[in-house]
């Protein structure tokens, strides 16, 4: 069940309008997401939108995450360049481009048990079905500004 509706892979790459050869566009994603679950409710930060990161720093990403997710408790889309660069499980090589979405789900800004600040997203992969993973923010923010047109829904 997602978000509080329960569709299976079909439907949602129906909803989304995902083809195998064209993929799917982060907009699909945002209407799905306003459309057909509760995450976009006031309690939960508010209608989702698309972020470009073009001229916008880390510290706005991780912000940015904190609010969507440590205070709305809602996921993040990310639009990252899948390949080794940024994680090591990715197909191709470090130079391939590869535009793909995780789901970012959580962040640990502070380890206690090591007593020293983490700064880590937690993500779902969906081309694995693995997860979480996590990636320092400046991974996640380095591979979403590799993408062709780097932005967010949040």
């Amino acid at each position: 069940m997602v978000g509080g509706v329960d569709k299976t892979q079909e439907e949602w790459a129906n909803i989304l309008n995902t083809t195998e050869t064209g993929g799917t566009w982060i907009g699909s994603i945002v209407n799905a997401i306003n459309s057909y679950t509760h995450w976009d409710s006031s309690e939960h930060g508010g209608q989702y939108i698309i972020y470009y990161l073009n001229g916008r720093t880390q510290a706005w990403f991780e912000n940015a995450h904190r609010i969507r997710i440590g205070l709305g408790m809602a996921p993040i889309v990310e639009n990252v360049n899948l390949n080794k660069r940024f994680f090591l499980y990715a197909p191709g090589d470090e130079d391939s481009y590869n535009p793909h979405f995780q789901l970012g789900r959580g962040y640990n800004d502070y380890d206690s048990k090591y007593w020293r600040y983490t700064n880590h997203i937690f993500y779902f992969e969906p081309w694995n079905g693995i997860g979480p993973y996590q990636v320092s923010y400046g991974t996640m923010y380095r591979a979403i500004m590799a993408h062709r047109y780097p932005k967010i829904g949040g």
